[in-house]
């Protein structure tokens, strides 16, 4: 009887427990971290969602934020086990902050791709993960269009 009250405790605790699959490493000098933002990281571990918007509509960083939810997909992603973080178990909230300074845009035929990248920050100011964020879009039509939007943590170097 008694183990299994024991048993029922830790079931019923696991559900508040978020299980990551990438890999964390603890805080350093925050003038010491440093992260790989990789393309190809993109095309690996993103996570893509496809958005019609109409064509007139010009694409902003704002648009497609990251959001709790986004991050989390990012960090449950199944067999990613890159060091994707910092993190010292005592922050469970973030923050998102756009780094504009180094955003970059390219077109090839008839897209435009911008990629922009996301810092997250947690609650005592500091970087924990850099999210990259690619939108493209088709530039040859006047018809609907649609946005593939792909995010990706990138690498802890």
């Amino acid at each position: 009887m008694r183990l299994t009250s024991i048993v029922t405790i830790i079931q019923s605790a696991s559900v508040f427990v978020t299980i990551l699959a990438v890999k964390t490493t603890w805080h350093i000098d925050e003038d010491a971290k440093a992260f790989d933002c990789n393309l190809d990281l993109l095309r690996v571990y993103g996570i893509q969602t496809i958005h019609p918007v109409s064509p007139w509509r010009q694409y902003f960083p704002g648009l497609y934020q990251v959001t709790d939810e986004k991050f989390d997909e990012l960090l449950q992603k199944p067999n990613d086990k890159r060091i994707v973080m910092y993190s010292d178990n005592s922050s469970t909230n973030y923050r998102f902050q756009e780094l504009n300074n180094i955003s970059s845009q390219r077109r090839t035929g008839g897209k435009s791709t911008d990629i922009d990248y996301i810092s997250v920050v947690d609650l005592k100011d500091r970087q924990c993960a850099v999210v990259m964020r690619e939108v493209t879009r088709s530039s040859e039509t006047h018809e609907s269009v649609e946005d593939i939007v792909t995010f990706a943590l990138c690498n802890i170097r």
